[in-house]
């Protein structure tokens, strides 16, 4: 079951620093003789999603709790609305780089999250 980003993070996708990725969804497998296999990694559309937002260290530290905890480091799939799409859709961390956060100054962080949108 999908569940929400944390309080105070549920207007990010608004926030600045908004991209979209398609994920490329053929896989090509040799053969011995002739054109290459392919086929379908999966049925559905999937694209990369990644957004960034500036955070104070408190903000932060509550993101992390949450990821941690509710999310189950990044385990469980988050709920929320789609910006370009303006509906509600089902996203997963990506296992590869579920988030960063770079220092800025003293005070404040520039938290980017990533995500893949799987319905």
């Amino acid at each position: 079951m999908a569940i929400p980003l944390p309080v105070g993070f549920d207007d990010v996708m608004e926030a600045e620093g908004y991209t979209r990725t398609p994920i490329p969804n053929v896989l090509s497998s040799p053969v011995d003789v002739g054109e290459p296999k392919s086929r379908m990694r999966f049925s559905g559309i999937r694209r990369r999603v990644s957004f960034s937002r500036t955070v104070t260290h408190a903000e932060y530290v509550i993101f992390e709790d949450w990821f941690e905890g509710a999310a189950n480091f990044g385990v469980t799939p988050i709920q929320m609305t789609d910006a370009v799409r303006s509906e509600t859709g089902t996203f997963k961390f990506d296992p590869e780089n579920p988030y960063n956060a770079p220092a800025l100054s003293t005070n404040l962080l520039r938290l980017t999250i990533n995500l893949v949108r799987i319905s």
